[in-house]
Order: structure tokens, then sequence, then C-alpha cells
């Protein structure tokens, strides 16, 4: 049996940190500075560190960040595109796709629009997401 895996991540507004997650162990996660200083974490600070895929089809895929900023949205990329897509209002937030990717997006969130915020939900409350069925 080997060791549990570990997971190393560096968070965007910390750069002088490493975060460590080592599966299965009761002493991680934990927070490593450049000095080999380390803190034990609280686990709902590692869903910051990373990005949740929600769906993934036709090669869109579809996530969202833990401790995001309102309006409620979620992020899509598809090829070298990205966009933020509100949920409340369907709309490009930001970014931008191709036009018949955005029709498959909207269409899909307009579908998936309740379970959308049910996800917003858990994010905010550092709770792990549903993932939601693709566009048929």
């Amino acid at each position: 049996m080997g060791a549990p895996p570990v997971i190393c991540l560096v968070h965007r507004n910390q750069p002088g940190y490493i975060y460590l997650l080592l599966l299965g162990c009761n002493n991680y996660p934990k927070r490593v500075n450049t000095n080999g200083a380390d803190e034990k974490l609280d686990l709902r600070l590692c869903y910051n560190f990373y990005v949740p895929t929600i769906c993934f089809f036709d090669g869109i895929k579809i996530s969202m960040f833990y401790d995001e900023h309102l309006p409620p949205h979620f992020h899509v990329i598809y090829s070298e595109d990205k966009a933020v897509i509100g949920i409340d209002s369907i709309v490009i937030i930001d970014g931008g796709l191709a036009r018949h990717i955005r029709a498959k997006v909207f269409e899909w969130a307009a579908i998936h629009q309740a379970e959308l915020r049910a996800n917003w939900e858990l994010a905010r409350g550092h709770r792990p997401l549903i993932q939601i069925a693709p566009l048929d």
C-alpha cells in the first residue's frame, strides 16, 4: 500500500504559501510558508483553491468557484474561449463565447437554472457541489 496522494495548491491571493492536501490524513490540510512553518487549516478553506467542474459536454467545461463575488454565476471554458455567465439572468457577465457555444450554454443553463442556484448556495457554504447533467 502506497502513501496517500498529496495535492499541492498555490492560492492566487497568497503567493508566499503552498497549501497541501493529503487525502485521508487528519493532520492536513496544511499551509506551508516559505520559511517552512506550517499550520493546520480548516478543510472548508481548501474549497477556495480549486474550481469544481459541475458539467462537461461537447467540449464545454462548466465550473463554479467557491467564495465567489455576487451576482451568482458560473464559468465556461470552450477551447480558448472563456466566459462568466449569470445564473439568475442568463447573460454573459464577462468574456465571450462563439455564437453556437453561447446558444448551447444558455439552453443548458435555462434547463438547469434551479440546480445552478443550488450549487451557488453550496459553494457559498463551502460544501461539495453536485454534478449537473449535460445538454442532450
